[in-house]
């Protein structure tokens, strides 16, 4: 869904902008409900995870940070990502020049999603 939407939005650069930028802007909402569905995907893969696996420590864990993962998608559909770097169209390029509190929130919640992903597919 990211690469149709950055395909047809105006001014999206697949070499300067990641993909939460698309969250951004007047066509911001695709890319909203895209994280907020595959969230709640994520979460319900979680559970059926965690149905599958028998007893242990990876059995109780994989599930709960995979769950994580999908909570922390949840969160990135919430809390926005801040325009830069001329995304959308008429933000000036660059970082922006301060850091929106959802902007920040977007940035924390990516780290620990990530992470959490790295460890239970370890």
């Amino acid at each position: 869904m990211g690469v149709v939407q950055g395909l047809l939005r105006d001014g999206f650069d697949f070499g300067r902008h990641e993909l939460n930028l698309l969250a951004t802007g007047d066509g911001g909402w695709i890319q909203i409900a895209n994280f907020v569905v595959t969230g709640l995907m994520v979460l319900a893969a979680a559970v059926g995870i965690r149905r599958t696996l028998g007893s242990g420590v990876g059995a109780t864990w994989g599930p709960r940070l995979v769950g994580a993962y999908g909570g922390v998608l949840l969160a990135a559909g919430v809390f926005a990502a801040d325009p830069m770097d001329g995304f959308p169209v008429g933000t000036p390029s660059g970082p922006p020049a301060t850091i929106s509190w959802h902007g920040m929130l977007h940035l924390a919640t990516a780290g620990v999603g990530f992470l959490c992903l790295i460890v239970a597919t370890s």
